[in-house]
C-alpha cells in the first residue's frame, strides 16, 4: 500500500472540491434559470406592492369612516323629554 504525502493528500482533496463545486453549480443552473429567478421576484415584489396598496387603503377608509361619523355625532342632537 502506497502512502500519499501531505502535498499530494492536499491537491487531491482540492481536485475533488473543486470538482463537486462545478458539479453542484451545474446542476443548480438546469434548476433555475436567469430569467425565470428575474420573473419570480418581479411576481414577488408586484405582490409585496398590492399587499402595501391594500392595507394603505384600508387604513384610509378606515380613517374616512372615523372622520365622518365623528362629523355625524357632532351634528346629532339629543333631546331628552323631562317629564
Amino acid at each position: 500500500m502506497r502512502i500519499l504525502s501531505n502535498e499530494r493528500l492536499l491537491d487531491l482533496v482540492a481536485v475533488l472540491m473543486v470538482g463537486a463545486a462545478a458539479a453542484s453549480s451545474a446542476s443548480m443552473g438546469a434548476w433555475v434559470k436567469p430569467s425565470e429567478f428575474r420573473a419570480k421576484s418581479d411576481r414577488v415584489a408586484r405582490l409585496h406592492q398590492l399587499q402595501a396598496q391594500q392595507v394603505a387603503n384600508s387604513t384610509a377608509g378606515r380613517s374616512a369612516t372615523l372622520a365622518s361619523t365623528s362629523a355625524r355625532s357632532e351634528t346629532t342632537v339629543v333631546v331628552a323629554d323631562a317629564r
